[in-house]
Protein backbone atom coordinates (compact mmCIF):
# COMPACT_ATOMS: atom_id res chain seq x y z
CA UNK A 1 0.00 0.00 0.00
CA UNK A 2 3.01 2.29 0.41
CA UNK A 3 4.91 1.80 -2.84
CA UNK A 4 7.28 4.76 -2.37
CA UNK A 5 8.14 3.63 1.15
CA UNK A 6 8.90 0.17 -0.24
CA UNK A 7 11.14 1.76 -2.90
CA UNK A 8 12.97 3.66 -0.16
CA UNK A 9 13.37 0.47 1.89
CA UNK A 10 14.68 -1.39 -1.16
CA UNK A 11 17.18 1.39 -1.81
CA UNK A 12 18.23 1.24 1.87
CA UNK A 13 18.82 -2.51 1.64
CA UNK A 14 20.83 -2.20 -1.58
CA UNK A 15 23.04 0.51 -0.08
CA UNK A 16 23.60 -1.50 3.11
CA UNK A 17 24.36 -4.70 1.21
CA UNK A 18 26.91 -3.05 -1.08
CA UNK A 19 28.74 -1.34 1.79
CA UNK A 20 28.69 -4.28 4.23
CA UNK A 21 30.10 -6.65 1.59
CA UNK A 22 33.08 -4.35 1.05
CA UNK A 23 33.82 -4.52 4.78
CA UNK A 24 33.33 -8.29 4.86
CA UNK A 25 35.79 -8.82 2.01
CA UNK A 26 38.31 -6.32 3.39
CA UNK A 27 38.39 -7.73 6.93
CA UNK A 28 37.82 -11.40 6.04
CA UNK A 29 36.85 -12.45 9.59
CA UNK A 30 36.22 -16.20 9.78
CA UNK A 31 32.80 -17.50 10.72
CA UNK A 32 32.38 -19.20 14.13
CA UNK A 33 32.14 -22.67 12.55
CA UNK A 34 35.54 -22.12 10.92
CA UNK A 35 37.13 -21.74 14.35
CA UNK A 36 35.43 -24.60 16.18
CA UNK A 37 33.78 -27.84 15.10
CA UNK A 38 31.52 -27.47 18.15
CA UNK A 39 29.68 -24.64 16.37
CA UNK A 40 27.10 -26.25 14.15
CA UNK A 41 24.96 -23.56 12.51
CA UNK A 42 21.23 -24.15 12.26
CA UNK A 43 21.12 -22.84 8.70
CA UNK A 44 23.49 -22.73 5.74
CA UNK A 45 26.50 -20.55 6.40
CA UNK A 46 27.24 -17.93 3.73
CA UNK A 47 30.59 -18.22 2.01
CA UNK A 48 31.64 -14.66 2.84
CA UNK A 49 33.18 -13.32 6.04
CA UNK A 50 31.42 -12.69 9.33
CA UNK A 51 32.19 -9.08 10.25
CA UNK A 52 30.00 -7.00 10.16
CA UNK A 53 26.69 -8.81 10.33
CA UNK A 54 24.88 -8.04 7.10
CA UNK A 55 21.49 -8.76 8.62
CA UNK A 56 22.22 -6.35 11.48
CA UNK A 57 23.50 -3.69 9.09
CA UNK A 58 20.47 -3.97 6.83
CA UNK A 59 17.95 -4.13 9.69
CA UNK A 60 19.34 -1.03 11.40
CA UNK A 61 19.59 0.86 8.10
CA UNK A 62 15.91 0.23 7.41
CA UNK A 63 14.90 1.05 11.00
CA UNK A 64 16.81 4.35 10.88
CA UNK A 65 15.27 5.37 7.56
CA UNK A 66 11.74 4.40 8.64
CA UNK A 67 12.07 6.29 11.92
CA UNK A 68 13.18 9.44 10.10
CA UNK A 69 10.42 9.01 7.53
CA UNK A 70 7.73 8.67 10.20
CA UNK A 71 9.11 11.61 12.14
CA UNK A 72 9.20 13.76 9.01
CA UNK A 73 5.74 12.70 7.83
CA UNK A 74 3.66 12.88 10.98
CA UNK A 75 5.90 13.26 14.04
CA UNK A 76 5.51 9.63 15.18
CA UNK A 77 9.11 8.44 14.77
CA UNK A 78 9.81 8.51 18.52
CA UNK A 79 6.65 6.51 19.16
CA UNK A 80 7.93 3.62 17.05
CA UNK A 81 11.67 3.88 17.87
CA UNK A 82 11.77 1.11 20.47
CA UNK A 83 9.70 -1.28 18.36
CA UNK A 84 11.77 -0.82 15.19
CA UNK A 85 15.12 -0.93 16.98
CA UNK A 86 14.15 -4.03 18.96
CA UNK A 87 13.06 -5.75 15.77
CA UNK A 88 16.43 -4.92 14.17
CA UNK A 89 18.25 -6.18 17.27
CA UNK A 90 16.22 -9.39 17.21
CA UNK A 91 17.23 -10.00 13.62
CA UNK A 92 20.87 -9.45 14.57
CA UNK A 93 20.83 -11.66 17.67
CA UNK A 94 19.05 -14.47 15.84
CA UNK A 95 22.04 -14.74 13.50
CA UNK A 96 24.34 -15.22 16.51
CA UNK A 97 22.00 -17.80 18.05
CA UNK A 98 21.95 -19.63 14.71
CA UNK A 99 25.74 -19.95 14.90
CA UNK A 100 26.61 -17.63 12.01
CA UNK A 101 27.93 -14.59 13.85
CA UNK A 102 29.68 -13.29 16.96
CA UNK A 103 28.05 -10.60 19.16
CA UNK A 104 30.61 -8.05 17.94
CA UNK A 105 29.33 -8.57 14.38
CA UNK A 106 25.90 -7.38 15.49
CA UNK A 107 27.29 -4.44 17.46
CA UNK A 108 29.24 -3.12 14.49
CA UNK A 109 26.34 -3.95 12.15
CA UNK A 110 24.13 -1.74 14.31
CA UNK A 111 26.64 1.09 14.06
CA UNK A 112 27.16 0.72 10.32
CA UNK A 113 23.43 0.38 9.64
CA UNK A 114 22.59 3.45 11.69
CA UNK A 115 25.31 5.47 9.97
CA UNK A 116 24.13 4.35 6.52
CA UNK A 117 20.52 5.13 7.38
CA UNK A 118 21.51 8.59 8.63
CA UNK A 119 23.49 9.18 5.44
CA UNK A 120 20.62 8.10 3.18
CA UNK A 121 18.20 10.37 5.04
CA UNK A 122 20.71 13.22 4.74
CA UNK A 123 20.90 12.64 0.97
CA UNK A 124 17.09 12.70 0.83
CA UNK A 125 16.70 15.89 2.86
CA UNK A 126 20.07 17.60 2.79
CA UNK A 127 21.38 18.51 6.24
CA UNK A 128 24.41 19.24 8.35
CA UNK A 129 23.48 17.11 11.38
CA UNK A 130 25.41 14.03 10.31
CA UNK A 131 28.19 12.84 12.63
CA UNK A 132 31.11 10.53 11.98
CA UNK A 133 30.83 7.26 13.86
CA UNK A 134 33.51 4.76 14.79
CA UNK A 135 33.94 1.40 16.45
CA UNK A 136 36.94 0.32 18.53
CA UNK A 137 36.80 -3.46 18.61
CA UNK A 138 39.71 -3.60 21.07
CA UNK A 139 37.32 -2.24 23.71
CA UNK A 140 34.48 -4.70 23.06
CA UNK A 141 34.95 -6.52 26.39
CA UNK A 142 34.28 -6.04 30.09
CA UNK A 143 36.77 -4.14 32.27
CA UNK A 144 38.05 -7.56 33.43
CA UNK A 145 38.55 -8.67 29.82
CA UNK A 146 35.43 -10.86 29.70
CA UNK A 147 33.05 -11.44 26.84
CA UNK A 148 30.55 -8.72 25.95
CA UNK A 149 27.21 -9.51 24.37
CA UNK A 150 25.43 -7.30 21.87
CA UNK A 151 23.11 -5.01 23.81
CA UNK A 152 20.69 -2.59 22.18
CA UNK A 153 20.53 -0.56 25.41
CA UNK A 154 24.16 0.53 25.00
CA UNK A 155 24.18 4.07 23.62
CA UNK A 156 26.11 4.73 20.45
CA UNK A 157 26.24 8.47 21.14
CA UNK A 158 27.52 9.07 24.69
CA UNK A 159 30.99 7.42 24.64
CA UNK A 160 30.20 5.33 27.75
CA UNK A 161 30.54 1.98 26.00
CA UNK A 162 34.15 2.58 25.09
CA UNK A 163 33.70 0.81 21.77
CA UNK A 164 31.11 3.04 20.06
CA UNK A 165 32.56 6.38 19.00
CA UNK A 166 30.44 9.43 18.20
CA UNK A 167 32.75 11.89 16.50
CA UNK A 168 32.62 15.33 14.94
CA UNK A 169 30.11 16.62 12.46
CA UNK A 170 30.53 15.81 8.82
CA UNK A 171 30.26 18.72 6.41
CA UNK A 172 26.99 19.69 4.85
CA UNK A 173 25.34 16.82 2.95
CA UNK A 174 23.59 17.98 -0.22
CA UNK A 175 20.22 16.52 -1.07
CA UNK A 176 19.96 14.40 -4.18
CA UNK A 177 17.04 15.63 -6.33
CA UNK A 178 15.99 12.06 -7.17
CA UNK A 179 16.17 10.91 -3.53
CA UNK A 180 14.36 14.07 -2.39
CA UNK A 181 11.58 13.26 -4.87
CA UNK A 182 11.31 9.67 -3.58
CA UNK A 183 11.32 10.90 0.01
CA UNK A 184 8.53 13.43 -0.62
CA UNK A 185 6.39 10.72 -2.23
CA UNK A 186 7.02 8.35 0.70
CA UNK A 187 6.23 11.09 3.25
CA UNK A 188 2.83 11.64 1.59
CA UNK A 189 2.01 7.97 2.11
CA UNK A 190 2.26 8.47 5.89
CA UNK A 191 0.44 11.79 6.19
CA UNK A 192 -2.90 11.53 8.00
CA UNK A 193 -5.88 11.81 5.67
CA UNK A 194 -7.31 15.32 5.74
Amino acid sequence: RHKWTLELITLSLLLASDVEMRFKHAFACPRPMELSPQVQPMIDTPGHASWPSGHATEAFTVATVLLALLENANGTGAKFREQLERQAARIAVNRTVAGLHYPVDSAVGRLLGTALGDFLVARCLGNNKLHERGFDGRKFHTPQGGVVDFDLRVSMDDHHSGYYEYLGKVGNIAASPLLAFMWSKAVKEWKPLQ
